[in-house]
């Protein structure tokens, strides 16, 4: 298996309780089921909102696995992940000239690309330039596709708006997808039943597995 990442992440890089992490300490929402945007991320979402054409503030991943994924079990295991994190739900708009995030029902599902005569250099190519596009905060903070790859590998991409994410945090959404794929395909509940829940603007896990990309390419 090989990763790579893209984009620059911006500042606040963080762990989840430092003020200075993106996703912060977040504000109760009030009764429109809006919620002030926290300390770190309101000069993200300011600067984002003077450059909108700008993708400074995406952090995107590729990961290629040696194996080919079943995308049904694959999408199911996102959208149970995603129905456990507020984050990959949310959207940022602005509200009395403020930014305030929304959470809504269903984060975006994942995209299907068949990248079978690209390859995997094709692929990660592909994905470099669908960096580059910027992310609509009012309408979603996520976007993710599955491609099918020649000799039966699978290539995942993973981008989401600095708002939201950070490196630490991006890991943890790696983390959980792959551990409810798994589950998934072997014929249990994506869960195991234990009480972890969404903590405002990040996903939780008991803990980083050891298991991670063999090398990193780039």
């Amino acid at each position: 298996m090989s990763s790579e990442s893209f984009g620059s992440g911006g500042p606040g890089a963080g762990c989840p309780g430092d003020p200075w992490h993106p996703m912060g300490e977040s504000v109760p929402a009030d009764e429109t089921g809006l919620e002030p945007l926290t300390y770190a991320q309101r000069p993200i979402w300011i600067g984002q909102q003077l450059d909108p054409g700008n993708p400074l503030y995406n952090m995107a991943f590729a990961i290629v696995v040696d194996a080919a994924l079943d995308r049904d079990a694959f999408r199911r295991a996102w959208r149970h992940v995603a129905r456990r994190s507020d984050a990959l739900r949310t959207t940022a708009i602005a509200t009395g000239g403020a930014g305030v995030a929304r959470v809504g029902r269903a984060a975006p599902d994942v995209e299907l690309l068949d990248a079978g005569a690209i390859g995997d250099d094709g692929f990660l190519a592909w994905c470099r330039q669908r960096c580059e596009r910027p992310l609509d905060t009012r309408e979603r903070l996520v976007d993710t596709v599955l491609a099918s790859l020649p000799d039966g590998r699978t290539g995942w991409y993973l981008n989401q708006h600095h708002l939201i994410a950070d490196a630490y945090s991006t890991a943890l959404v790696h983390q959980r997808v792959s551990t409810a794929y798994e589950r998934i395909v072997g014929g249990g509940p994506a869960d195991d039943g234990g009480a972890q829940k969404s903590h405002g603007y990040y996903p939780t896990t008991s803990a980083l597995q050891a298991s991670g990309p063999d090398e990193v390419v780039g």
